[in-house]
């Protein structure tokens, strides 16, 4: 799926690798941090500093990406179904399945999973947020946790969408398989509701860009095409 995909490490016997394409988005979220995010949200401090905050909190979204997708590959992993390795991409991550489910109740643990990951990612980092505002020049890291803690959220509230290829996506066809015993016709289901929140998030994204939200727009139309 990623033939040019670089492989950095392995962790608990998967494959991480990085696609070209992620280095656009860290760099887009490392410019955004330091340029509109944190000045508005911490002023008075310097460019360096920016700078600092912004990479940090980009490493730590890596590896926020990162421990969903894991979640995601052990819990197919001790129920039978191999994982290729994982991939971060322009969208994202992905853990790489070698092989179908071979049931609604897998399907659906496979799919909880990192949405759940997700979400104790953002308790965690929320409660070390409130830590680190309580002592003395903790500001900066409270403020770099409260971003990790609120991107957790986001991310782990978006994929449980239920539309395909999201992780709600699978729970849909999980739940529609579990109850007509056919995956095809689950699959078709979930699938529908893919398309219907692509040309929704497509649509938000167009009226963005007549808006004057260039860059927010155009993201949203791409991840609309990427969904479809």
């Amino acid at each position: 799926m990623f033939s040019n995909a670089i492989k950095l490490c392995t962790i608990r016997g998967f494959d991480i690798r990085i696609a070209p394409s992620w280095v656009l988005i860290a760099a887009l979220i490392t410019w955004s941090l330091s340029r509109h995010y944190y000045p508005s949200a911490l002023p008075g401090l310097d460019a360096l500093s920016y700078v600092a905050m912004a990479f940090l909190a980009m490493l730590g979204f890596f590896a926020s990406l990162v421990a969903h997708e894991l979640a995601h590959s052990l819990v197919a992993r001790r129920l039978g179904v191999s994982i290729k390795g994982i991939t971060l991409f322009l969208f994202g991550g992905v853990a790489e399945l070698d092989s179908e489910p071979r049931s609604p109740g897998v399907e659906f643990r496979i799919a909880i999973a990192g949405p759940a990951m997700s979400l104790c990612l953002a308790l965690g980092f929320w409660v070390l947020a409130g830590a680190f505002a309580l002592v003395p020049h903790g500001t900066e890291w409270a403020h770099i946790l409260s971003y990790l803690a609120l991107i957790n959220l986001v991310r782990g509230g978006f994929n449980l969408l239920p539309a395909f290829p999201l992780d709600g996506g699978r729970i849909l066809r999980a739940f529609v398989w579990n109850r007509s015993g056919d995956v095809v016709q689950a699959t078709r289901v979930a699938a529908g509701s893919g398309a219907v929140l692509a040309y929704a998030l497509m649509a938000v994204g167009v009226l963005s860009l007549f808006q004057g939200g260039l860059i927010s727009g155009f993201w949203q139309i791409m991840i609309g095409l990427f969904v479809l």
